[in-house]
């Protein structure tokens, strides 16, 4: 009995590989009924719909068919701009939309439509362009924009909520929550951080000291499994922050001295999703799918919001009226 306990056990690896089966793509484009091929930013939300932000247009996927959203001429509903930069689903299942130049909106379930939110800066003045967006614990909206540097929403009221400090940097392009609920912030002029202990927004690096980035223009923030975070810049490459130390490191000289790279603990395996194992990316040259055989199934009724984050202001495509700055 023991020996057959044992071959069971050996053989189940093996058993659960050949049971997942080979991974294949599936490439969405034109073509397939995507508005246009440079994509921005892509999520799936908690009914399994895959949103696709391009500079023309914003795309619903269900599995099957691709649905499509364009700039609207109504003042108070519809998308406001055909080029979205950024997408995030609050607690309530709403999808927001960040535009270029068309300011903040939101897609309500319920209702099945685009509904908008006027936003304002300090002194009063309209905020049209925005680049990125995050959804914290407490369901508020933060707010990137171009020119108008960090804003927040209550989403509750869909009013803007009072900031940490009044000279956050003025062009914000990326968001990276921590594991203790505090919130790195990528802008033009360094990363930032903001505490939720205390509700203060500081840099990241000491006032004065030299700051280890090569391109102080960060345009992609990630958190890894260990709590590290990296910075993507502008022309400067990649680099990791280095708490102790608060300073950043780039990549291509992570080394102990030796010439050889730091050792990380191995990474733990990522499980598989149990509904619905497909994952969709985005990239300048239109959607990704990628799948497990067989054939894609009805979108899940459960799960949380995933997005992937792709490379905002690169990739292929023209701008039928000029790319708004990076």
């Amino acid at each position: 009995m023991d020996r057959i306990l044992c071959l069971l056990l050996c053989l189940l690896p093996a058993l659960v590989s050949a049971q997942a089966g080979p991974m294949f793509t599936r490439q969405l484009e034109v073509a397939d009924g995507l508005s246009q091929n440079t994509v921005f930013a892509t999520l799936q939300d908690r009914q399994g719909f895959v949103w696709i932000a391009t500079e023309q247009g914003l795309n619903r996927y269900d599995g099957y068919e691709l649905r499509q959203f364009h700039r609207s001429d109504s003042d108070v509903s519809g998308l406001p701009d055909s080029f979205v930069y950024d997408l995030a689903e609050d607690a309530d299942g709403r999808i927001w939309f960040a535009t270029a130049r068309g300011g903040l909106a939101y897609w309500v379930p319920e209702l099945g439509r685009i509904e908008r939110v006027a936003l304002t800066d300090r002194v009063g003045e309209a905020v049209l362009a925005l680049r990125a967006l995050h959804v914290d614990s407490d369901n508020r909206l933060w707010i990137g924009t171009r020119g108008a540097g960090l804003l927040r929403l209550d989403l509750a009221t869909l009013t803007q909520a009072p900031l940490p400090r009044a000279d956050a940097p003025s062009h914000i392009y990326d968001f990276a929550p921590a594991r203790n609920g505090d919130l790195w912030i990528g802008s033009d002029s360094g990363v930032y951080r903001w505490r939720a202990a205390n509700d203060v927004l500081t840099a990241a690096t000491a006032a004065g000291a030299d700051t280890g980035l090569r391109s102080a223009r960060i345009r992609s923030l990630l958190v890894d499994d260990y709590d590290m975070l990296w910075a993507g810049t502008l022309g400067g490459g990649l680099h990791r922050y280095l708490a102790l130390s608060q300073r950043f490191e780039p990549v291509d000289t992570m080394d102990d001295g030796r010439g050889a790279r730091p050792r990380y603990p191995p990474r733990p395996p990522t499980p598989r999703h149990s509904v619905d194992p497909r994952e969709n990316l985005g990239h300048g040259e239109g959607a990704v799918e990628a799948a497990t055989p067989p054939a894609p199934q009805p979108p899940p009724q459960g799960g949380t919001a995933r997005k992937v984050s792709a490379g905002r202001g690169c990739g292929a495509g023209r701008h039928p009226t000029g790319p708004p700055p990076t």
